[in-house]
């Protein structure tokens, strides 16, 4: 796979991370010495894109078959800078992507170019853009470890491997705990498919035993997590953000202020990388009619869009989300601040979301979180009411969007892209509200676990490591 144009990016890479090799360097060293050792090692790997399916595939073959295994629900779109952003706890990021709308300036920030070389340069501990770095004790090995990785993710892998576990090495009986981020899996699933993820998979198993077993002295327990997953379904089509605004009879602008002056339907856009979802900005008396249209597209699946409270909106309901597909409305969520309940419109498609309700004849049905999540878990869209709900809510992104458009998983956004380089997200993606992309995985040797872990709660199931993240995203 040639994700990247080294040529056009490496002078910029190379004045981005000026300072990135003594960063990973001093990460590598131990946090203290300490005569009197520490009895345990508690490990976080941050696995990104990793999906449930390719792991269930990997214990096939006989990997980590001392790990206690469940599923991850991981946000709404399911992209990784956001994701990481918020199962960390970490500050927010600006957009879903590096690429995102300000509504302070009015202005799509990082665009084109700018924005593709965000997902490739080196981050420091310090970056502003992405405060998430924070919480691992290492997440690279020197100024070419982002080319490499997708360039070569492969042997990337194996190098980085190798620097993880010589790191840990210096730990054991050092330190308490320890967090480390491997990128090189979701890059993998993006241009080279399933079977090399397993392959990573199956690597990264077999070197976690062997530093077990090397360490007998230390109990080293390891919990890896993924910021989400991947559908692992080759793509057919790329849909560009203009063509498809154009198509449906909605004006893509590049502010607000350029839209108030349109007549009828308008949007500011985002293009982000090659993912499986799309995000749009506009005024609230077009927010439902631009994602009507945009779920008119063949290409679409689920439009979620900020809704209008009805007319008999039913008492405590204050935040309304509405889903769209195929040109119609499919259902309404309202939610209850104060109770934390959700009101469904029985008039809506449900039974085409996985969602059943109670028997009853009042047009308004309230559900409470846990049975809407019981309900959905194991669907084809995973936690489907909180997700949709939450998409559009500032947690880890300041800026949320007014509609988030979910793709059909043959489908992947064109993105920018530099010329000469192949297509990236040809062999999976993610970030739709259904699909594998919305299966990820916790595993842990540390604990028992529930067979699906909404991501916002995964920390919480490791005092150990929630505290040693939360120290490191204070002290950095």
């Amino acid at each position: 796979m040639k994700a990247l144009n080294v040529v056009a990016l490496g002078s910029l890479l190379t004045l981005a991370a000026c300072d990135w090799d003594q960063a990973a360097f001093l990460d590598a060293l131990p946090t203290r010495q300490n005569t009197a050792a520490y009895p345990r090692l508690d490990v976080l790997l941050g696995v990104d894109g990793v999906s449930r399916e390719a792991l269930d595939e990997a214990v096939a073959l006989g990997a980590f078959t001392d790990f206690e295994r469940a599923t991850l629900v991981p946000m709404y779109p399911a992209t990784s800078d956001a994701s990481w952003s918020r199962l960390l706890h970490a500050p927010p990021i600006a957009g879903y992507e590096y690429t995102f709308f300000d509504p302070e300036k009015d202005a799509i920030e990082h665009p084109d170019l700018l924005g593709l070389v965000g997902h490739a340069v080196p981050p420091s501990q310090t970056d502003a853009d992405f405060p998430y770095y924070r919480a691992f004790d290492m997440h690279g090995s020197g100024y070419t470890d982002a080319l490499e990785s997708y360039a070569d993710p492969t042997s990337a892998f194996a190098r980085r491997l190798d620097d993880l576990f010589v790191t840990l090495g210096g730990r054991v009986g050092n330190s308490h705990a320890f967090a480390a981020y491997l990128v090189e899996l979701d890059v993998v699933a993006h241009g080279e498919g399933k079977p090399a993820m397993v392959k990573m998979l199956t690597m990264l198993s077999t070197r976690i035993r062997l530093f077990r077993a090397t360490h007998p002295e230390v109990d080293v327990r390891f919990t890896l997590v993924s910021d989400h997953g991947s559908d692992h379904t080759e793509k057919t089509r790329t849909v560009d953000a203009a063509s498809l605004f154009a198509g449906v009879g909605v004006t893509r602008v590049d502010s607000m202020a350029a839209g108030s002056s349109v007549e009828g339907p308008w949007a500011v856009a985002e293009e982000h990388s090659r993912t499986t979802y799309g995000v749009a900005h506009t005024e609230p008396r077009y927010t439902e009619e631009v994602a009507e249209r945009l779920s008119r597209d063949q290409a679409i699946d689920v439009v979620v869009a900020r809704g209008s409270a009805p007319t008999d909106a039913p008492e405590g309901s204050t935040k309304w989300v509405a889903l769209f597909r195929s040109g119609q409305r499919l259902a309404r969520i309202g939610f209850d601040e104060a109770s934390g309940d959700s009101w469904l419109d029985r008039a809506g498609h449900w039974a085409a979301l996985g969602i059943t309700l109670p028997d009853g004849d009042s047009p308004w049905v309230r559900m409470s979180d846990a049975d809407l999540f019981a309900q959905t878990e194991t669907g084809e869209y995973p936690d489907l009411v909180f997700r949709a709900r939450t998409s559009l809510e500032a947690i880890s992104v300041r800026y949320p969007a007014d509609l988030v458009y979910s793709l059909k998983s043959h489908c992947v956004m064109a993105g920018f892209q530099v010329p000469g380089t192949d297509s990236l997200g040809g062999s999976g993606s993610h970030g739709s509200l259904g699909g594998g992309g919305s299966r990820g995985i916790v595993i842990s040797q540390a604990r028992s676990l529930p067979a699906t872990v909404r991501s916002d709660d995964v920390l919480a199931l490791f005092p150990v490591l929630q505290a040693h993240v939360a120290e490191r995203l204070v002290t950095r």
